[in-house]
């Protein structure tokens, strides 16, 4: 049976030595349960595409960037910007950022250690995303992934992860190019499936027949190519 491992954002957990919490699978041990993955963004900083690199077959196992990824040092695996791709024997559209709302703090840190810890190219350009429109309204995917979601479907999941994290009770949602421009594409094509990280949290929701899936930080689906998720393949991270 032909399927595809959907896995949230990683941000450089790739080993055992690297989770800040024992009860987590790390992403080498996700994907080695799947003959085929992508991971939707915010995998890690140069050092983990190293590290991924000795231990994880990069035909099998992709991932795209998303706004916490070193941009300028991606390795083969990375799948780019946009686009169509089929995996698993899974066909898909990809497209990659997201806005980041820690902009400033990362800036300041980056600055305080000498590291650059904020992309400008975190999000498309304006020329990028109307070559991605095209792309995608001429593909007409049923299986749609991207690292965040669009304006609505992100809404709706950053309120169920501000309502789990008593940490930032009642921040508010900020909506961003990135997610104005999903909308659009939305507004396009609506595709049977559409899977997004980003927001740390497992949910679900539907608008209209297209249905909606939130994966968590080191969370995952399995899906076929029919875009169904297959029930019972998944965990939350």
């Amino acid at each position: 049976m032909d399927r595809l491992r959907i896995i949230g954002d990683v941000h450089g957990q790739v080993t055992r030595d690297d989770l800040p919490r024992l009860d987590r699978r790390p992403y080498v041990e996700i994907v080695g349960g799947a003959p085929h993955s992508v991971q939707v963004g915010d995998m890690g900083d140069a050092e983990t595409y190293e590290t991924l690199g000795a231990l994880v077959d990069p035909s099998r196992h992709r991932f795209f960037p998303g706004n916490h990824d070193h941009h300028g040092s991606f390795p083969a695996r990375c799948l780019g910007d946009f686009g169509e791709v089929v995996l698993g024997g899974v066909r898909f559209f990809f497209i990659r950022g997201a806005a980041s709302t820690d902009r400033e703090k990362l800036v300041a840190l980056g600055n305080r250690l000498g590291r650059t810890l904020w992309y400008e190219a975190e999000e498309l350009t304006d020329d990028e995303m109307k070559s991605a429109e095209a792309v995608y309204a001429d593909a007409r995917p049923e299986i749609v992934l991207s690292h965040d979601g669009p304006t609505d479907a992100a809404r709706a999941a950053f309120a169920e992860s501000t309502r789990r994290r008593i940490d930032r009770p009642g921040a508010p949602f900020a909506r961003s190019r990135t997610t104005d421009f999903l909308g659009r594409l939305l507004e396009v094509h609506r595709p049977r499936l559409w899977i997004f990280g980003h927001h740390h949290v497992e949910w679900t929701g539907w608008d209209g027949m297209t249905r909606f899936r939130c994966v968590s930080e080191l969370g995952w689906v399995d899906i076929t190519p029919e875009a169904e998720i297959i029930p019972g393949a998944g965990v939350v991270g």
